[in-house]
């Protein structure tokens, strides 16, 4: 489990910001069905700027992303397409089946998540490997690594009106330190 003040302090700024949030340029991410919007990249320097002039507790961030490398035992952090984000999404959300995009044959696009929000029911991630489907029994605060870049993966269907808010950290990690970890 991620410290629940650090994720307390950034799910309350997102409910509290949600006309901000959806005012920003790619709020929508492509793929998602449902109500659904979120902010990219948000360790780019600009975008850093315009959340911290916003009130966003951009220390509490980097404190979740400390305990998510240190508990993936991850030794990288170069960051993969959309980096750091955030996405918020309501009743009937559902992330459709993808694969992310990988840029180098020596590496794959590596997620470490954690849901901030979980709605009554649904919003668990699924992960498709060797043709097999598993779904990933996770609660608030409790965080997981998806190899994006590898393995198809979606969501459960959400319901309910308690939002799902997810917190993603996105890494190229080279596929050796992947095998060593045991996550390919």
């Amino acid at each position: 489990m991620i410290t629940a003040k650090y994720g307390s302090s950034i799910k309350d700024w997102i409910l509290d910001n949600l006309d901000f949030i959806k005012k920003q340029p790619n709020s929508k991410p492509k793929g998602h069905r449902g109500v659904v919007f979120g902010m990219p990249e948000i360790q780019d320097p600009d975008t850093k700027e315009l959340l911290i002039a916003n009130g966003f507790p951009y220390g509490d961030l980097i404190s979740i992303e400390e305990e998510l490398i240190n508990h993936f035992r991850l030794p990288t952090r170069k960051y993969a397409d959309l980096g750091i984000m955030f996405v918020y999404c309501e009743k009937g959300y559902k992330c459709t089946w993808h694969t992310d995009d990988t840029d180098n044959q020596h590496e794959y696009t590596t997620r470490l998540n954690v849901l901030l929000s979980k709605p009554e029911e649904g919003g668990e991630p699924i992960l498709k490997k060797k043709g097999v489907e598993e779904v990933i029994p996770v609660k608030e605060n409790e965080p997981w690594i998806c190899v994006a870049g590898k393995y198809e993966h979606s969501t459960v269907k959400t319901k309910g009106d308690t939002p799902r808010i997810l917190l993603s950290f996105g890494y190229d990690v080279p596929k050796l330190i992947l095998e060593s970890l045991g996550e390919i």
